[in-house]
């Protein structure tokens, strides 16, 4: 005898294992089911990343590009027809084999299914939600979900509670404001608030300082085409492999901009000293949370004055006379991240091989993972990259 709660009469302890169903959608469909999906009081979007002007503009202007394809899995408990999690992905040609990912193209820091009333978090119903997962994905020869939170919001990532969920090489680093900038500064010490303080004087001896968001579409674009500007140069003479400024990267994050302008999800911020352009700040917002994605200044000229770290105190500013209190400033070890304050938070990976194609690539991935752990050999890998750069190059 079953009770309600799914629970078996002489066994009160043990309910029975959830099973689920998936159904699918393709192409033209997921946009629009996911929009049904946002409007349910009862659906957490995890973050700015998964939101719908986000996939809009990423399955718009690169998943073409990239030669993929766009497929929705809607997750519910089968006995109940309860909403568990909503899951949008992206299958492409890795190489030989083909690849299952949560929509991301390079470009999202966080990487998560949208999430219901009926999400697993016992391990055996975990277990039971990527058996459907995996059915519901033929010709697929590997699911690889990566940068993955644990938690979203007040709940945990049922897709991070898999066994085979290992430390990804990334980790989130963000801080809390609860009362205003100001204050937060103060907390930092007298010395992080001198800094602070010096670096505001020497910009106002340059001239009239001027903070503020672009809302035109000229505003935009003149903000964004600096933005770029900045970042190719620094990237490429410090010889990385540079990829954001790709023709369809480029046009993502210009819909981006330009398609929320008016609502905010995404935000591009600028700082001048004088009339001259000294720093550009590009990030998301959702669930009371802004995410900086971007940011560049204008380089050795502007040392002395920081401009980097004066706007991202100035858009903090902004954003929590807003109501914006929590602050992600990404994935990235970044010096400013760790000046301003920042706590760090672990994400997760999960591979799964659905044929014996992909053996090798989990192979391949948990020596990398390991390898990652390594202390000393992190520390040496770090160094024979350093060597590799060309004459000149910075961190």
């Amino acid at each position: 005898v079953v009770r309600p709660d799914g629970s078996i009469v002489g066994d009160p302890v043990t309910p029975l294992p959830v099973r689920y169903v998936v159904h699918t959608a393709t192409a033209g469909e997921v946009l629009p089911e996911l929009s049904d999906l946002a409007a349910k009081p009862d659906v957490l979007v995890p973050t700015a990343f998964q939101s719908l002007p986000w996939l809009r503009a990423l399955f718009d202007n690169v998943a073409p590009a990239r030669q993929v394809s766009k497929l929705l899995l809607t997750v519910c408990e089968a006995r109940s027809g309860q909403f568990a999690l909503a899951l949008p992905l992206l299958i492409g040609k890795r190489g030989p084999l083909v690849v299952a990912s949560i929509a991301d193209l390079g470009l999202s820091d966080y990487c998560a299914p949208w999430i219901g009333p009926g999400a697993p978090t016992d391990a055996e119903s975990v277990t039971n939600l990527y058996t459907a997962l995996l059915r519901a994905l033929p010709g697929v020869d590997l699911i690889r979900f990566e940068k993955m939170p644990r938690q979203i919001g007040d709940r945990p990532n049922p897709l991070s509670l898999h066994e085979a969920a290992r430390s990804s090489r990334f980790n989130r680093n963000w801080l809390h404001i609860d009362t205003t900038v100001e204050a937060f500064v103060a907390t930092r010490g007298k010395k992080y608030r001198k800094e602070a303080e010096r670096a505001r004087r020497r910009m106002e001896d340059i001239g009239n300082v001027v903070f503020s968001r672009a809302t035109t579409p000229d505003e935009i674009d003149a903000a964004y085409r600096q933005l770029e500007a900045w970042q190719s140069e620094r990237h490429r003479s410090a010889g990385h492999d540079y990829v954001l400024d790709s023709p369809e990267n480029s046009r993502f994050y210009r819909a981006l901009l330009h398609d929320t302008a008016a609502t905010g999800e995404a935000s591009i911020f600028t700082l001048s000293v004088g009339g001259e352009m000294a720093a550009v700040l590009l990030g998301v917002t959702a669930n009371d949370t802004f995410t900086l994605i971007r940011i560049a200044d204008g380089g050795e000229k502007w040392r002395q004055v920081s401009p980097g770290r004066m706007i991202v105190l100035d858009a903090m500013r902004a954003l929590v006379a807003q109501g914006v209190h929590t602050f992600d400033l990404g994935i990235g070890d970044y010096p400013f991240k760790r000046w301003i304050g920042c706590q760090t938070a672990p994400l997760v990976d999960v591979a799964i091989a659905r044929t014996w194609r992909a053996r090798p690539a989990i192979w391949s991935l948990a020596v990398r993972q390991r390898l990652r752990s390594n202390q000393n050999l992190r520390a040496i890998t770090h160094k024979i990259k350093h060597l590799r750069r060309p004459a000149g190059a910075s961190d």
